[in-house]
């Protein structure tokens, strides 16, 4: 099984069918991937389980989404950027832990 963060695709949202290419900072972890996904072509089980950049739980105090909780709860509002059809995407903890789970 191979883990990595869901990918990037500058003016439009990634999606499964996107093409993992190798390229700056993310190249080991993506060739990495494309070997797993090799092994899957010659009927060796094989896995990628892709997470978003934001996973989140009860009680953490780290990161982006408990930030963003916290100045909504103090502002009294939710803040956009833009038009607010901006998308990020995120997962709860215990959800990520079942993917996980069902992968293995």
């Amino acid at each position: 099984m191979i883990s990595g963060g869901t990918l990037v695709r500058p003016g439009r949202p990634a999606i499964e069918r996107d093409e993992l290419v190798a390229a700056g900072p993310i190249t080991a972890r993506i060739t990495n991937m494309q070997a797993a996904l090799a092994a899957a072509d010659r009927s060796v089980r094989s896995c990628l389980v892709m997470l978003p950049r934001s996973v989140h739980g009860q009680g953490e105090r780290q990161g982006l989404i408990p930030q963003l909780i916290a100045i909504a709860r103090t502002k009294g509002v939710s803040g956009y950027i833009g038009d607010g059809t901006s998308r990020w995407s995120a997962v709860h903890v215990k959800d990520a832990g079942s993917l996980y789970r069902l992968a293995v």
